[in-house]
């Protein structure tokens, strides 16, 4: 790859993480997110799960999983050479995918129980680095009243229940909603 592949290549992606970060970002009327789990694998595409609350008067509360996934492969095979660069647009976009899916409203609360129950210290123990592998955030309530949560693979060693939990909470989620339209 050239340096203006390369250079273009790190801004697409770029745009794809901040999208799959921010999610759904639902504005519904009486719509709030409970929380959003990001994984970002190194060489994998990366994807968000929501679950949003939906109050109405009609209807009473519901419950919504909104999944964002960047499908990497698809983008970077644009790249593979010269030639197949050249047959897709000149600003390329990133595929993203986004799926809506009704919940019911037992999972939320299991899910919700399951991070709930975790207690760590806020600040981290000892200091990981790591190239490759996966990058996990935990975001929770929002910007009058949450906390998010970053961290690489297995995460710092006090934060042992948070990694369980989101991973207990993850596998669910990708369970209900897959990041991928269809497995390899």
């Amino acid at each position: 790859m050239n340096q203006e592949h390369v250079d273009e290549w790190s801004s697409l992606m770029d745009r794809a993480l901040a999208a799959v970060r921010t999610g759904a970002n639902l504005r519904e009327r009486g719509t709030r997110r409970l929380f959003q789990i990001v994984v970002v694998p190194a060489f994998d595409s990366a994807a968000s799960w929501e679950i949003f609350e939906l109050k109405t008067r009609a209807n009473g509360t519901s419950h919504d999983i909104v999944v964002t996934a960047w499908d990497q492969r698809c983008d970077s095979h644009k790249f593979q050479s010269p030639v197949e660069r050249l047959r897709h647009p000149v600003q390329l976009e990133p595929s993203l995918r986004s799926d809506r899916i009704h919940v019911r409203e037992n999972v939320v609360h299991g899910l919700v129980a399951l991070l709930a129950d975790v207690q760590i210290p806020v600040i981290p123990d000892g200091r990981l680095i790591g190239a490759d592998g996966t990058l996990y955030r935990l975001e929770i309530g929002d910007p009058f009243g949450g906390a998010a949560f970053d961290w690489w693979e297995e995460g710092p060693p006090a934060w042992a229940p948070l990694v369980i939990a989101v991973g207990k909470v993850h596998a669910v989620l990708e369970d209900l909603a897959p990041s991928r339209a269809h497995r390899d």
